[in-house]
């Protein structure tokens, strides 16, 4: 049991000064003294920047290794689309492929009957020469 007196020079105990710590009055009065605010502020720009570049020089290193251009990126493992069986859905998945090109294929086929070759669905009106090279090695007539 602590021991009251009228002074309070000693602290009561479980007072924050008992335990070591500045009361609040104290705590004011440091910060109002010249410079400290300031310096405090400084530290905590500073500390930003710091913990800014820090996370830049991170976070840049796996974006360069991701980026890549489209020649660098390999195709994706995917089995062939057979044009001569595949319905519109499965056209529009390749790319280049629309709702709209993948009607003109199927008209095609109904019209001229299965791909004898896949050079011949350039002749399908809107495949050129760039769609028909994005889609080597994902059609195929089997």
């Amino acid at each position: 049991m602590a021991v009251m007196r009228s002074d309070r020079s000693v602290p009561e105990q479980g007072t924050e000064a008992s335990r070591g710590e500045m009361p609040m009055e104290k705590w004011k009065d440091f910060l109002r003294r010249p410079g400290v605010l300031a310096s405090l502020l400084c530290f905590c720009v500073a500390l930003g920047f710091f913990l800014g570049s820090v996370y830049d020089r991170r976070s840049a290193a796996p974006i360069r290794a991701v980026v890549r251009t489209a020649a660098e990126t390999p195709p994706p493992e995917t089995v062939p689309v057979n044009i001569n069986t595949a319905d519109a859905e499965l056209l529009e998945s390749l790319p280049g492929i629309g709702p709209a090109l993948a009607r003109r294929i199927l008209e095609y086929r109904e019209v001229s009957g299965p791909f004898r070759s896949l050079s011949q669905l350039m002749d399908v009106e809107g495949i050129g020469s760039a769609v028909f090279e994005d889609l080597q090695g994902r059609i195929t007539l089997d």
